[in-house]
């Protein structure tokens, strides 16, 4: 059973995917959300174990599955 969607991804993570699938990359990530790039990696990282996946292209299937896009 997968975890309510307030539980599964923090608000900032949400909006990590949302850019993730604009084609944004980790420095514009970054840029936009005025943090380091390393920041942005951590969350991306926190973001594909949370949904039990290892790049971009199955983040954003996941996320289209959990309707969290």
């Amino acid at each position: 059973n997968l975890p309510q969607l307030p539980t599964l991804l923090t608000e900032q993570e949400t909006k990590i995917v949302g850019m993730i699938e604009r084609g944004l990359s980790n420095k514009e990530i970054a840029e936009q959300l005025q943090a380091a790039v390393a920041t942005v990696k951590s969350h991306i990282k926190n973001i594909y174990r949370k949904l039990k996946v290892n790049s971009r292209l199955q983040a954003l299937q996941r996320a289209k599955e959990l309707n969290l896009l």
